[in-house]
């Protein structure tokens, strides 16, 4: 009877992928399951393939994926407005996972073994740099260098506007080619680029993919407590469009708005003097509006 299912792995790195593709569903009558970089326009490359292909984007294992396989718990899905509107039940239901959360933005997001992990994150970077990226332009060792020191410029920073001309200084490189790093590492996963609610020509903020803050950390600085908070909170609700909302010079703003909400990120004695609707905080306390930021690590 044949083949009637066929798994390719690393589609991207065969050259002329997308025609053999094209080919092999259109003459054989089998299933094809096929994985790519994500730094690549897969239904795009070549051959047209968006009417033959469902895509699937597999994000970072989520906190709750990280509990359930690595600490053997069934936690369910709870969709966004359910923690909003049950936070208080939730946190006594789930109280037990709120310690966890540190330990997730140092070993979460990819479950390789805890022996060597650090070691396989590290040959993963520089595979995703080195080759994934190498489809989108030609990686020399200089590109590769400036790569790995933008990484590690977000790691040991504040949440911060990534100011292109800052950045081009600090890298010693030219600003168009700081505006291509930051585009290319957000194409390829490593980075999530968060823009302002009100568009215009305000740049972005930068976020890191977890674990990846905890990761450079190991270089010998101490992570910033605010940004493994927004960090957290934007790698679970980045497929929810959210932005960033920007004030006017040394004005005081909630940090984001996620589809109707304004939820600001904090810790446990976070006020409400800036009038968010929610307060994710870094805790348990629940009440007037108060979420325990653990639980959006539940949304997916």
């Amino acid at each position: 009877m044949g083949y009637r299912n066929i798994f390719i792995d690393e589609i991207h790195r065969k050259a002329g992928w997308a025609e053999d593709l094209k080919t092999l569903y259109d003459e054989h009558e089998v299933r094809v399951f096929f994985s790519g970089s994500s730094a690549i326009d897969l239904v795009h490359s070549g051959a047209d393939l968006s009417r033959r292909v469902v895509l699937k984007e597999l994000p970072p294992a989520s906190f709750r994926e990280w509990l359930n396989i690595r600490r053997n718990f069934n936690v369910p899905r709870y969709p966004l407005e359910e923690v909003l509107s049950r936070s208080f039940d939730l946190t006594n239901m789930y109280a037990e996972l709120h310690p966890l959360w540190r330990e997730y933005m140092r070993e979460g997001g990819v479950l390789y073994p805890r022996s060597g992990f650090y070691d396989a994150l590290d040959n993963s970077i520089r595979k995703v740099i080195l080759e994934d990226l190498s489809a989108l332009r030609e990686v020399s060792v200089k590109y590769e260098t400036d790569a790995f020191k933008l990484l590690y410029l977000v790691a040991k920073s504040a949440p911060f506007e990534a100011n292109y001309s800052r950045i081009a200084r600090a890298l010693e490189v030219s600003k168009n080619m700081a505006i291509r790093l930051v585009g290319d590492l957000s194409k390829a996963g490593l980075l999530i680029v968060l823009h302002p609610c009100r568009g215009g020509r305000k740049e972005p903020k930068l976020y890191l993919t977890v674990p990846l803050r905890e990761f450079f950390a190991r270089k010998g600085f101490d992570t910033h407590r605010g940004a493994l908070r927004e960090e957290f909170f934007v790698n679970h609700l980045k497929n929810f469009g959210p932005c960033y909302l920007k004030g006017r010079r040394g004005e005081k703003t909630a940090d984001f708005k996620v589809g109707e909400w304004v939820i600001e990120v904090g810790g446990e004695s976070k006020g409400r003097y800036q009038r968010p609707d929610y307060i994710a905080v870094d805790g348990l306390i629940t009440g007037k509006g108060r979420v325990p930021l653990f639980l959006f690590g539940l949304v997916y």
